[in-house]
């Protein structure tokens, strides 16, 4: 279903960015089936696709009409426009950087040690 696929792009961490809320308008108009009674939460494609805010992509998703939802399809389109460009410029800035300098951490100090139940 779409509510599932999308949920899979949140566990994914596909990012909740202009581009991705596009590419799912693009698979996924944002017309409503004419029968429901449609929230004023569901009114744009940011509350469809919404990985901060589950709750309200689990009302307005199952009200959208999927009708010709293809999941391949939005995905390789996902793939191709978000992952693939942001794994390329990963990669290259690490191979850019031959050695880290420095790395920043905050440990809990001693008198906290024992306090802690994941230490």
């Amino acid at each position: 279903t779409l509510l599932e696929f999308l949920d899979a792009m949140a566990d994914a961490n596909v990012p909740d960015m202009t581009l991705a809320h596009t590419i799912v308008q693009n698979y996924v108009p944002l017309l409503f089936a004419q029968d429901k009674s449609i929230p004023f939460t569901c009114n744009s494609m940011t509350t469809v696709y919404n990985p901060l805010n589950r709750f309200v992509m689990t009302q307005c998703v199952p009200l959208l009409d999927a009708t010709g939802f293809d999941p391949v399809a939005l995905a390789q389109d996902l793939k191709d426009q978000i992952v693939d460009p942001s794994s390329i410029e990963a990669e290259a800035w690490v191979e850019s950087h031959s050695y880290m300098t420095r790395l920043y951490g905050e440990f809990a100090s001693p008198t906290d040690m024992d306090k802690d139940p994941f230490f």
